[in-house]
């Protein structure tokens, strides 16, 4: 069998101690600042902000680069006059607005709106609480560190480890709830999700996708060979076939099983457009629910 690179690689064998390649799990703010970097801004300056990010990146790229191809074609004509001819250009490129972005159209519902959710396997990270770490290092702490199988954002990359998704007001409460039930599931699975450091492990991604009109919600979960597919260790310690049926049924159960929607969250309310400049509505919210949650197919 083909063997992954660094798979015969000693453990001791880096010169970096493996504390200093983990990084400190992502605050709640600095999530929000990775998967949603508008979140402190009021929804108005976000509307704002985005219209212009229109203009600048998509309307003016546009009108440069089609001018660009005329002033091509007529370079060529002038070094080819037999060959070639002078196209005009489009009377619309003259114009001081050539393309006229309208203003965004806001939505009614500016918090959970999203109705699809991609998120990964790994693990989360947790360091350790301020009374075990009052006494310990910066990197005692990491060393310390609790490692549990999750599904959620890769907000630091793969060396930060999974971020909650609770804490980010634009994933919806079912999404979060099908978070929990799945990592309640990893903690008692024998199958482990893909660990990036190793490059192995079963569970990859996790999708979401769910229908307020008609109350159902779609799980997609991708993931490797149970067997270990090309690569597979020849110890067969990173075969889950036998286990992988029934830890499958076990899972799906689970989801359908549960009423969606229900899961406490964490983030702050949005700030108002007349906020004082400097105040980004940075204020713990009371946990949150979704207003209609999605009840499993058997249930009223």
């Amino acid at each position: 069998n083909r063997k992954r690179k660094g798979d015969d690689r000693d453990d001791n064998s880096s010169s970096q101690p493996e504390s200093k390649k983990i990084r400190a799990p992502k605050t709640a703010d600095e999530v929000r600042d990775t998967t949603t970097p508008l979140w402190r801004e009021s929804y108005e300056k976000q509307l704002e902000t985005k219209w212009k990010e229109m203009v600048k990146r998509c309307a003016m790229r546009i009108v440069q680069e089609v001018k660009g191809k005329f002033r091509t074609l007529e370079k060529e004509a002038r070094r080819n006059p037999k060959n070639r001819k002078v196209v005009p250009m489009y009377k619309w490129l003259l114009g001081k607005k050539a393309i006229d972005v309208q203003k965004v159209i806001p939505s009614p519902h500016i918090l959970e709106y999203r109705n699809k959710s991609e998120f990964t396997f790994g693990y989360h990270f947790e360091m350790p609480s301020p009374e075990e770490g009052a006494e310990m290092s910066a990197e005692e702490q990491l060393e310390k560190m609790i490692k549990t199988p999750a599904v959620g954002f890769l907000a630091a990359g793969w060396s930060g480890g999974i971020s909650h998704p609770h804490v980010c007001q634009n994933v919806p409460g079912e999404a979060c709830t099908v978070a929990d039930i799945v990592n309640e599931f990893l903690k008692t699975s024998p199958i482990p999700p893909y660990n990036a450091k190793d490059h192995r492990g079963l569970w990859r991604t996790l999708t979401i996708r769910t229908s307020k009109r008609t109350g159902e919600c779609m799980i997609v979960i991708v993931h490797a060979s149970p067997s270990g597919g090309l690569g597979a260790k020849d110890d067969g310690t990173d075969d889950y076939s036998g286990v992988f049926e029934s830890e499958k049924d076990r899972l799906v159960e689970l989801l359908k099983n549960k009423e969606l929607g229900k899961s406490k969250r964490d983030y702050p309310e949005p700030p108002k457009a007349d906020a004082k400049e400097g105040d980004d509505g940075n204020t713990a919210s009371e946990a949150a629910t979704n207003e209609s949650p999605i009840a499993p197919k058997d249930q009223p």
